[in-house]
């Protein structure tokens, strides 16, 4: 069984309050933030080899990890 992958909650979360309605705005996961700047940080070195798939697979994983060690870290 595939276990479920920890996202680490909202980055951005938000709520719109309108005139007769309220709105949830949940913005992005943590996980994908990570992975973005992990994205952001790659395409700033000189390397441009890695396969596209191959380069946004390595972000996630290196976004999990990041989120691992931050578990990790808010246990002491």
């Amino acid at each position: 069984a595939m276990s479920k992958i920890k996202t680490g909650g909202q980055a951005f979360p938000s709520a719109a309050i309108g005139e007769n309605f309220r709105v949830n705005k949940s913005g992005m996961t943590l996980r994908d933030y990570f992975a973005a700047k992990a994205l952001q940080g790659w395409l700033s070195s000189e390397d441009d080899t890695m396969d596209k798939y191959e380069l946004a697979r390595w972000c996630y994983e290196m976004a999990d990890m990041m989120l691992f060690v931050r578990d990790e870290q808010n246990e002491f």
